[in-house]
């Protein structure tokens, strides 16, 4: 039994693609399927079931993932205390639409202007998909508004905001704070289904969610925000996504004496990940704009 075959078998257990593997480690597709089959002779039983062609991790497979990945992360923790690490490599990010948008494009110049030899690739998504993609290995980090719900994901709150009422109509949002039942009839434009801020919405509604009158919703924060220049609309939204509108009184903020949208954001990691120094300085710019 090898390092590489161990290795090669968190790989296969992250991302069950022979040719995506072979690929990242720089090896032959029939390489990494001659060492998973090593591997699964040297323990005596499959460790992933051939369906159609597919590799399907196994219980057999899942049990020694569970084990391993904590292990293989503690052996490269403990080599990066005597060797260092680089700030060099390639990070594929992935952040749901309001950090997307408007807290992560100055960092990654920030970042890329202090490490330029770290390349970035930079993925957008509502917080389920990011949650998806960190799950299956298409992502090495995510970052999303609100909790997950992941067994193979860690997720680690990174700041937190309030999320406020906005409108387009200053006398409207001027009057003393409102009930929010008064306002449940009005046009509500929302995010898609799978969004952090629409779920962080809806929760803070509870019981009341069910008769939130819904007009539209849409993929994009900007499109909400277009919209949102009709007359009797109505979104909660993010105070990074409308400060510009709120700068320059395209939009105002409608208060509620009744309920509050609090959220965590958070950073996704899977749990098998090594978390590279990159990786690390990274997460801890994020934060600390956050927690501005």
């Amino acid at each position: 039994m090898t390092f590489r075959q161990l290795e090669l078998f968190l790989a296969l257990a992250r991302t069950p693609h022979v040719r995506k593997v072979a690929e990242q480690h720089f090896l032959t597709q029939a390489a990494v399927s001659s060492a998973l089959k090593e591997l699964e002779n040297e323990v005596g039983i499959p460790l992933f079931d051939r369906l159609n062609r597919r590799l399907v991790l196994n219980e057999n497979g899942r049990a020694l993932s569970e084990r391993l990945g904590p292990i293989m992360q503690q052996f490269h923790d403990t080599i990066g205390l005597f060797k260092g690490e680089r700030m060099s490599g390639h990070m594929h990010i992935g952040a749901s639409a309001t950090i997307a948008d408007y807290v992560l494009p100055q960092i990654l110049y920030h970042f890329r202007d202090l490490y330029p030899d770290v390349a970035i690739t930079t993925t957008s998504a509502n917080s389920s998909e990011i949650t998806q993609s960190v799950e299956n290995g298409k992502l090495d980090m995510g970052f999303v508004e609100g909790e997950v719900q992941s067994t193979v994901v860690m997720s680690a709150p990174i700041g937190e905001e309030e999320m406020v009422i906005v409108s387009s109509d200053a006398d409207f949002a001027r009057k003393n704070p409102y009930k929010m039942a008064s306002l449940l009839s009005k046009r509500w434009l929302l995010r898609e289904p799978g969004s952090g801020t629409r779920d962080t919405f809806l929760q803070g509604l509870g019981d009341q969610a069910v008769n939130l009158n819904v007009f539209l919703e849409f993929d994009h924060t900007e499109s909400v925000k277009r919209v949102l220049q009709n007359p009797d609309t109505l979104s909660c939204m993010s105070p990074y996504a409308i400060e510009p509108e709120l700068f320059h009184k395209k939009l105002f903020i409608v208060k509620v004496k009744d309920l509050h949208f609090p959220r965590r954001f958070y950073r996704l990691l899977h749990r098998d990940k090594y978390e590279t120094r990159p990786m690390e300085t990274f997460s801890q710019m994020i934060q600390a704009i956050l927690n501005k």
